[in-house]
């Protein structure tokens, strides 16, 4: 869990310790979805409930359009998106005692 003593580190090392906490949430947040979704008894606990709603949605099938409209630059626009990615330092050698 992340404490107060993060907010001490510098800021990228707060962003990169924050995305591992994230990841390992969304993997954790995976195994538990599947097991509410597998056994309905799993479903409700001491202060909270899941309610499984089934939900549709309608998706364009990319494969069906014509290739013109793929060629098409009407059909397209561009955006720029900024984007953060985390490069950790290399792990300092240990220093052994003289």
């Amino acid at each position: 869990m992340l404490t107060q003593a993060l907010y001490d580190l510098p800021p990228a090392d707060e962003l990169a310790l924050i995305r591992d906490e994230m990841r390992r949430l969304k993997i954790r947040e995976a195994v538990l979805r599947r097991l509410v979704l597998d056994d309905p008894a799993l479903r409700t606990g001491h202060a909270a409930r899941v309610i499984v709603q089934g939900q549709n949605r309608r998706e364009i099938n990319l494969a069906a359009l014509p290739p013109e409209i793929f060629r098409d630059s009407r059909y397209w626009t561009m955006r720029e998106t900024e984007m953060l990615f985390i490069e950790c330092a290399p792990a300092k050698p240990a220093i052994s005692p003289a």
